[in-house]
């Protein structure tokens, strides 16, 4: 490798991305939280998303073992949340506004999107592992804005610039297809 740990989290950083908190509950009740900034959709039939999980995670092998999950998508003010599911406190939860989803994962109140999952597959990708579950219940707020993680720190969402909604963009295509296109 020409570059460091440093150098390269440096390089991810410069890539905006959504913040979010997964939680889940062990069949003996215990809730779990973690902030990630992995999350992503992988596909639409069936409905799957993922998100990373690191080995070193003080609750990994229960994250690992749990059936299902809630992905909460958190809104621009909720950088203090964020940071408390970041820590590997046990007092993550003492203040935290939630609710029993449908999956019987905790729902953090309030929330920009939440996706309720069953665990469908799991991925040996190095220090982390790829979780991925099949949306059985969505939930979406049409106000407010999300929580963006960019160069290390958080940040609001900015003004549309090319003034189409994402309905009005073309379909995802191979990138020589929409070179071709463009040119």
């Amino acid at each position: 490798m020409s570059f460091s740990q440093r150098e390269f989290r440096d390089a991810l950083g410069v890539f905006p991305t959504g913040v979010a908190v997964v939680t889940a509950a062990t069949p003996a009740g215990l809730e779990l939280g973690i902030t990630v900034n992995s999350f992503a959709s992988v596909s639409l039939d069936p409905p799957l998303v993922s998100f990373n999980v690191a080995r070193t995670l003080k609750s990994f092998d229960e994250f690992i073992q749990c059936k299902a999950f809630a992905v909460n998508v958190l809104r621009e003010e909720q950088s203090a949340l964020s940071h408390g599911f970041g820590r590997p406190s046990g007092e993550k939860w003492a203040t935290v506004e939630r609710r029993v989803g449908k999956t019987a994962c905790p729902i953090l109140e309030p929330h920009l999107a939440a996706f309720e999952c069953e665990s469908y597959a799991t991925f040996e990708a190095g220090d982390h592992v790829i979780i991925v579950g099949r949306v059985v219940h969505i939930e979406i707020n049409q106000t407010g804005s999300a929580l963006i993680f960019y160069r290390g720190a958080y940040h609001r969402v900015g003004e549309t610039l090319s003034g189409k909604q994402s309905s009005d963009m073309p379909s995802a295509q191979p990138a020589e297809e929409r070179h071709r296109r463009v040119s």
